[in-house]
Order: structure tokens, then C-alpha cells, then sequence
């Protein structure tokens, strides 16, 4: 039993930490869109996917050396893609959609406020949708998914980890809420909102043999089909 609460400990300490350092990485992720959503024009907008191309080159590497570290074997991009992770895709563009109508429900049944993350959003979709809608469904899908899946789950569940279901499930709650928490300001229904659209990433990325492949494909379909419905 000791033995048991002393690694769990650590491993408490180790999400902790992890959870921190992500935190300080994600706060920087979203420069690029800054860059050219300030100062829009041909050279701002050239320098924002420019950065967005080494942000990703430089996660993907990341992704793949602690991959390599921690002795795990992940599916390569040129594998080809079975049935069983085309249904984890639908099912997972199929969730996150339901939450999000529940979650537009409850703002408009409750009064619940618009996350200020949402707000700027909207404001940035009126002025320039189409760099947006580029940013939205397929540089940021890519960043978020190989630092807050590839990354969080390389360095918080190694191969012996993983095969316990109690480290899984602890991991997966707390990726969720490390993800509504960088997602939303302070109300909490926004913050249950992401939160659950991060465990199903979460979910699918670990059930899909950590195919990061496939939580791309699920982010980028599932923002795609919220733009279309004006979600």
C-alpha cells in the first residue's frame, strides 16, 4: 500500500509539473494570430503562419523526441487509417458537437455569459474570417493537439503508466481541466464546456493507440462544423 500512495504521489507531482510547464507554453501558443489579427495586412499575415509553421516544426519534434525518451511506440503519419479510428473521428466530432449545443443552450436559457475568449473570437471572425477560419480549423487544431495530447500524455504516462487504468483516467480528467482552464476566464460553465471537449480529445487520443492523427482530424472537423453552425 505504500508503495502504491508513494507512486501515486509522485505521479500527482509529476501531472503537476507537467501541467505548469504546458501552461507557460500554451500562454505563447497563440502568438501568431496576434501578430497579424493587430495589424492586419499581406506582411503581418506572411509573419503569423510563418511563426505557426516553426511553432509546429518545433512541437513535432517535441512530440517525437519524448516519444523516443520514454521508449513509446507511436503510429507513423504515412500508416494507413483503419475503421476503428474513422469511427473514433466520427464519434469524437460527434460528442464534442453535442456538448457544444448543450453548452449554447445553457447560455441562452441562463443568461451565462460569453467566455471573453469567445468574444474575441467573434470580433476577430467579423473583421478577418478567412485568416481565422485558417487559424481555427488548421494551424490551431494542429498546435493544441501535439502540445496538449501528444506532449501532456507523453510525459505523464510512460509505457508502464499507461497500462494502468487509474493513471489513464487521472491523466485524461486532468488534461480536460488544464485545457478549459486555457480556454475560459473565470465562470464556470465555460470552463465545464471546454473542459469536457478536452476529455474527449483526451479519450480518443488514448484509445486511438495515440494516433495524434486522429484528435487532429477530430479537432479540425468539430471547428469546422461549429463555424458552419454558427455554434
Amino acid at each position: 500500500m505504500k508503495i502504491i500512495s508513494k507512486r501515486g504521489g509522485h505521479f500527482c507531482l509529476r501531472l503537476a509539473g507537467i501541467c505548469v510547464f504546458l501552461l507557460i507554453v500554451g500562454s505563447f501558443s497563440a502568438l501568431p494570430v496576434m501578430v497579424y489579427m493587430n495589424h492586419f495586412n499581406v506582411v503581418t499575415v506572411t509573419i503569423g503562419y510563418g511563426l505557426y509553421a516553426l511553432e509546429i516544426a518545433v512541437l513535432w519534434w517535441a512530440y517525437q523526441w519524448t516519444a523516443k525518451r520514454h521508449a513509446l511506440t507511436l503510429p507513423k503519419l504515412t500508416a494507413r487509417v483503419d475503421q476503428r479510428r474513422l469511427l473514433t473521428i466520427l464519434i469524437g466530432v460527434v460528442v464534442i458537437l453535442g456538448v457544444c449545443f448543450v453548452h449554447v443552450q445553457l447560455m441562452k436559457n441562463f443568461g451565462i455569459p460569453e467566455p471573453e475568449n469567445a468574444r474575441d473570437l467573434d470580433k476577430m471572425m467579423q473583421l478577418h474570417p478567412i485568416a481565422l477560419l485558417i487559424d481555427a480549423c488548421l494551424f490551431g487544431p494542429i498546435c493544441e493537439e501535439l502540445l496538449f495530447r501528444g506532449l501532456f500524455f507523453n510525459l505523464s504516462l510512460s509505457s508502464r503508466l499507461a497500462q494502468q487504468r487509474v493513471y489513464q483516467v487521472v491523466a485524461v480528467v486532468v488534461n480536460g481541466m488544464l485545457f478549459g482552464f486555457l480556454h475560459c476566464d473565470n465562470s464556470f460553465e465555460p470552463f465545464l464546456y471546454y473542459s469536457l471537449f478536452g476529455v474527449v480529445l483526451a479519450v480518443s487520443y488514448l484509445t486511438s493507440n495515440r494516433d495524434i492523427r486522429v484528435d487532429i482530424s477530430i479537432h479540425m472537423l468539430a471547428n469546422i462544423m461549429i463555424a458552419i453552425l454558427g455554434f
